[in-house]
């Protein structure tokens, strides 16, 4: 999966691009752990685009803290801080949730703050992903 983007654009297409995103949310919500990611446009800001990638790349299972993808950006950016207000915002603004995984991203300590439907969703979207990943390691 390699993204190419296009001005306000991220296009994100792999191998398995005939299958489409209901395909990734089935496989989802059937306890089983998805080894691909359907051809998506996404369309933001340059910021938003680098945020959005970043989620992509949690592994599934895993979640990471707002202040550490801020780091990162912050490191590849070549600079000193980058605010994880500014990331939480960009997080906030991911038009598709689920594939997009929002849900993985936490605050300080671990704490589960901020997602659009909800702090009772968030929570059962990552107990539903930690039983999958536990469900395919006894496989």
């Amino acid at each position: 999966m390699s993204p190419t983007l296009n001005n306000d654009e991220l296009i994100i297409c792999n191998k398995r691009s005939n299958f489409k995103s209901g395909d990734i949310v089935a496989f989802y919500f059937n306890n089983k752990i998805p080894d691909f990611t359907p051809p998506l446009l996404l369309k933001g800001t340059d910021f938003r685009m680098t945020v959005w990638k970043m989620l992509l790349d949690i592994p599934y299972g895993e979640t990471i803290s707002y202040g550490d993808i801020a780091k990162a950006i912050a490191k590849r950016r070549g600079i000193e801080k980058m605010s994880a207000q500014a990331v939480g915002n960009a997080v906030g603004h991911n038009p598709i949730s689920i594939i997009v995984p929002c849900h993985r991203v936490v605050g300080s300590k671990g704490s589960l703050t901020g997602y659009g439907g909800g702090i009772k969703r968030k929570k059962e979207l990552l107990r539903l992903e930690s039983n999958a990943a536990a469900l395919a390691k006894l496989k």
